[in-house]
């Protein structure tokens, strides 16, 4: 998938980084509903374009964005200079994230389109690494395409995926069903967990 992203910044075809995509207009809401902790600490996994980690900057929250690709971290240092916010970008894996300096703990943990785009075989250690910095009831929000194997691009990650990788840990408290972006006709999440006081029975 990282030949794809590269490709897909550096044309500037990013659909998920539209204005209007979903996970953007959602984080937009829980800035303005002010659902987030004053001051919390947020990661912003898989952060693209960095639209998503300068909203929440504006809005005083303290911003860690990762991303794996060079291109995507390159654009998003561009886009908070110039919005004029303080968001540490680290270009680096979601599965080594100490490797990468990021330690957290962390109150919101953020994910647009990271996960769904994993292997199966990796979204152990992705649950496994997150978790690690994530804060003692934290709160998890993540945008994710459902399962395809029909159309191109991530391999998608259903309900029943979410629930397997992070039930252990993360309590799911709402799930939202749609339409993904631009009438793609393919199925998309929004998730929004909490982490457990302790790991469940």
């Amino acid at each position: 998938m990282l030949a794809h992203f590269q490709r897909v910044y550096r044309e500037g075809t990013a659909s998920w980084d539209a204005d209007d995509a979903p996970a953007v207009s959602r984080v937009r809401a829980l800035v303005d509903r002010a659902a987030l902790p004053a001051r919390a600490r947020v990661l912003d996994i898989g952060c693209g374009t960095g639209r998503m980690a300068a909203l929440l900057a504006a809005r005083g929250l303290n911003v860690v964005a990762l991303d794996y690709c060079a291109e995507a971290i390159e654009l998003a240092r561009a886009r908070i200079q110039a919005a004029g916010v303080d968001v540490r970008l680290v270009q680096g894996d979601v599965m080594k994230l100490a490797e990468c300096g990021v330690v957290g703990p962390f109150d919101v943990l953020l994910d647009a389109g990271c996960f769904h785009s994993l292997a199966d075989h990796e979204r152990p250690d992705y649950a496994a690494s997150v978790t690690r910095v994530a804060a003692p009831d934290a709160a998890f929000y993540m945008y994710a395409l459902g399962r395809s194997a029909a159309t191109p691009g991530p391999i998608g990650a259903g309900p029943g995926d979410i629930e397997h990788h992070f039930d252990l840990d993360w309590e799911i408290v709402a799930a939202e069903d749609f339409v993904s972006h631009r009438g793609e006709g393919r199925r998309a999440g929004w998730y929004s967990m909490r982490r457990r006081a302790s790991p469940a029975a």
